[in-house]
């Protein structure tokens, strides 16, 4: 068939229109061929149509079918902004309409407009509407498509075909999420034990080597235990457990500082004694040797396999290592009560960064900056640092959730928490930076600890994650593919810390970004 005298362009799309056509006559020409039992062997008979009237369709759409081909909702941005790009799924098997991905929490559903296409003349499309309190009403759709409709409960749809020999009743709910999605939500039952076999802990501190976790405490009487989850799993998926599942009792030949546990990338533990000799264990703390040159004040924490810390010689203060590093102490870098230091990964970068917030400086000042070390320089990187000094901040490498509606989207984030200030009062607000450290402002009050979490510095905060397994019922809707019945959830754990007094808190508080727990679609 030629084009005659219309544009290329138009040509082309008119042919593709044809080739469109004709393949779709030779798909509904096969299907006629079928019968229900093979097409359901097939897995086509219980196919998801979606919002497009593009979409093919597995059932025969004859003047005695009752089918509704699409489903979705008019805009209106006084309710949610891109409304009506909401996908809704469409089970032919069981006549279900639903949205998978849930409307944000609050979102009015009691007057909205929705857009139905079936198969051309049918001869009824009517919408029951169920209320609290009041008779259920029957709207006529192909009378008046514009009618507002209450989805507060689940809405009746009911098509009869052309021929009005079908009748079709399909159930329509419009979800929407319980809880407030962009929350940090820590958990109701509030904390569990830090793992200690200390009834009174004078000191703990807890360290990651990237597989498994170690926390190491003291009864203050000489007494060490060195608790072990095996594989960060075991911390998530064992969390109201108060235990892991290994322990041991330490008797290092030195008096360690606490406060300075850490362990490398490759499992080794490191202590500082108060002597200034930092010592490392290759045995779960059995045997301890000494790692580096005596002078250490303080332990940063681990870059890979390398140790950071903090020396004094002939009365300066230097960077060091493990690896060797030895250099002068940048101008205004903290010696001690910094972070728990945190990674970074850059695209184009050749190393990785680590990054540390706040702390105490050589002349007793506090400091307000991220400070990152790229394996061999550190350098201050705040350009909007906190508000304030502070001393014993925990850092989170987690999320926060940016936009709303369906237009929101999770943003890599570090989050700060607690923290001294230089008036002795614990911080409780929390601090966001979406930028890798570079600018830091009040988080929003969604972000904020609620109020049975104690007020406390110098916590640990770890992100683990954790397995969900979704309750797969019999009568679950249809689906192209199957069902997400196991999902990861990244979670936040806070470790310990000292409340306002300094004295220990000797446990362990979970929280998560509501969003982020709930159930993929896909």
């Amino acid at each position: 068939m030629g084009c005659g005298n219309i544009s290329p362009s138009a040509c082309l799309l008119f042919r593709r229109k044809m080739i469109t056509l004709q393949l779709e006559t030779k798909i509904r020409m096969m299907l006629r061929k079928l019968t229900i039992p093979t097409l359901a062997a097939l897995g086509l008979a219980g196919l998801v149509a979606c919002n497009s009237d593009d979409d093919y369709h597995t059932v025969e759409e004859t003047a005695s079918a009752a089918v509704v081909r699409s489903f979705s909702l008019a805009g209106n941005d006084s309710v949610m902004a891109d409304l009506d790009s909401v996908f809704f799924a469409i089970d032919l098997e069981k006549y279900l309409i639903f949205n998978a991905d849930s409307l944000p929490y609050g979102t009015n559903v009691t007057a909205l407009t929705p857009q139905i296409t079936t198969l051309e003349g049918a001869a009824l499309i009517e919408m029951t509407v169920t209320r609290d309190g009041k008779a259920d009403t029957t709207i006529a759709y192909n009378a008046d498509a514009s009618q507002k409709i209450d989805f507060t409960h689940p809405v009746k749809l009911r098509v009869l075909s052309p021929d009005r020999l079908t009748d079709r009743t399909y159930t329509v709910s419009v979800n929407v999420h319980r809880t407030v999605a962009d929350t940090l939500a820590w958990d109701r039952k509030g904390s569990f034990p830090m793992p200690s076999p200390y009834r009174n802990v004078a000191a703990a501190r807890s360290a990651c080597d990237g597989t498994d976790l170690y926390t190491l405490s003291t009864d203050g009487t000489g007494a060490y235990a060195l608790f072990r989850y095996e594989g960060v799993d075991e911390m998530g998926n064992r969390y109201l457990n108060s235990l892991p599942s290994a322990s041991r009792t330490l008797s290092p030949d030195f008096v360690p500082v606490v406060e300075s546990f850490c362990a490398s990338a490759d499992g080794t533990l490191y202590l500082l004694d108060t002597a200034g000799t930092l010592h490392r264990s290759t045995d779960l703390g059995s045997t301890w040797t000494p790692a580096a040159q005596t002078g250490w004040t303080s332990v940063i924490g681990a870059y890979g396999t390398e140790i950071l810390g903090i020396a004094r010689r002939d009365g300066a203060y230097r960077a060091v290592s493990t690896d060797g590093l030895d250099i002068a102490l940048p101008h205004n870098m903290p010696v001690s009560g910094f972070s728990m230091p945190v990674e970074n990964k850059f695209p184009m970068a050749t190393s990785a960064q680590l990054l540390i917030l706040g702390g105490v400086r050589a002349d007793g000042t506090l400091c307000a900056d991220a400070w990152g070390y790229d394996g061999s320089t550190w350098v201050c990187l705040s350009k909007r640092p906190l508000p304030a000094g502070m001393e014993g901040v925990a850092v989170a490498k987690y999320y926060t959730i940016r936009g709303t509606g369906i237009s929101a989207r999770e943003v890599q984030a570090l989050l700060a928490f607690g923290g001294r200030m230089a008036d002795g009062k614990i911080n409780t607000s929390t601090y966001i930076s979406v930028d890798n450290g570079f600018n830091w402002s009040a988080a929003p009050v969604s972000l904020l600890l609620p109020d049975h979490i104690p007020a406390m510095y110098s916590a640990q905060a770890f992100v683990f994650d954790t397995t969900h397994s979704a309750i797969i019922l019999p009568q679950a809707p249809a689906r192209i593919s199957r069902p997400v019945e196991t999902w990861q959830t990244p979670y936040i754990y806070l470790y310990g810390g000292r409340d306002g007094a300094g004295v220990t808190v000797p446990e362990v508080w979970r929280g998560v970004i509501n969003s982020l727990s709930f159930k993929p679609v896909i």
